[in-house]
């Protein structure tokens, strides 16, 4: 892949990323007679139930679609850094917190952010290195680099595209009727549910 812009080849092999979640989002994207009304439940007796559901349906949705849905805070540790450009297969970012590394005497430091530039608007969003900046020289260990960063749409579930919001609903429906039942093997979302999230899927390059 190259960048016209920043003069620079990509031709090192991808780290592969493990993420780890430093703060939850505050609230669930959907309230409980949201999905009661979407759902047409007239009963309380299972509140606790759907609000279980809405939890655990969210976290099955920014799994698959690498997602994050509500604000919350990750950090994606791999273990090199790479030459010319750090993609965050998550999305949306918000922002980069931070930047760190391993040195040569395997001590923590932070990269300086005048030697990269963000870029949120791609997919995947990507910390680029500045042209004619150098990054330093990092050791060769598991999670050597670790960035922080901030993702989700927003802090209320109006940020959320109506697209999302409208499969979270459906998904939520699909497993409260079939509850007894209800795996990946048994029940596959229909095509309009992989319609309504394919806007906002991240497709690698």
């Amino acid at each position: 892949m190259y960048y016209p812009y920043y003069n620079i080849q990509v031709d090192q092999p991808k780290p592969i990323p493990a993420f780890v979640l430093k703060t939850p989002p505050a609230r669930e994207p959907l309230d409980v007679v949201d999905v009661k009304s979407h759902s047409r439940i007239d009963i309380n007796d299972d509140d606790l139930l759907i609000q279980w559901h809405i939890a655990a349906v969210r976290k099955k949705i920014e799994k698959e679609y690498n997602l994050a849905l509500i604000t919350q805070t990750w950090t994606m540790y791999f273990d090199f850094l790479p030459m010319t450009c750090i993609e965050i297969p998550k999305r949306p970012v918000q922002s980069i917190t931070s930047v760190k590394y391993l040195d040569g005497n395997n001590q923590l430091q932070t990269l300086d952010p005048l030697t990269y530039k963000v870029d949120l608007n791609s997919r995947p969003p990507r910390i680029v290195r500045w042209y004619n900046s150098t990054w330093p020289y990092v050791i060769p260990q598991p999670s050597a680099i670790a960035v922080e960063f901030i993702a989700g749409y927003g802090d209320k579930p109006s940020d959320i595209p109506e697209d999302i919001q409208k499969g979270h609903l459906a998904y939520i429906g699909s497993f409260y009727e079939n509850r007894e039942t209800y795996t990946e093997q048994t029940i596959q979302p229909v095509d309009f549910l992989q319609t309504l999230f394919n806007s906002e899927r991240f497709f690698s390059v």
